[in-house]
């Protein structure tokens, strides 16, 4: 995370990130704001639910604990590059 007093750095999207557990074969999730690593209510990721963590069946994991492949394609790890240049050249870095 970057933390730069006075600077509006471009922000992440919320994203949904799943554990996977073979013991108690089950796929628990929740909605993450990467900007301020934290949780935040499953609407900000688009997703219908009440509660902050939910229970999906294994295979909703795909056998991936983390974010899911695609959104670390599309919206993380280029938002991440976006957020350096953007810290170098417009906050004087």
């Amino acid at each position: 995370m970057f933390l730069i007093v006075g600077c509006q750095t471009p922000k992440i999207k919320k994203q949904l990130l799943c554990d996977i557990s073979f013991q108690f074969n089950r796929c628990r999730c929740g909605c993450y704001d990467l900007n301020k690593l934290k949780a935040v209510k499953p609407q900000k990721c688009n997703i219908e639910r009440e509660e902050w963590v939910w229970d999906e069946e294994i295979e909703y994991c795909e056998g991936i604990s983390g974010f899911f492949p695609e959104a670390i394609a599309i919206d993380i790890i280029p938002k991440i590059k976006e957020i350096k240049r953007y810290i170098k050249n417009k906050c004087g870095i």
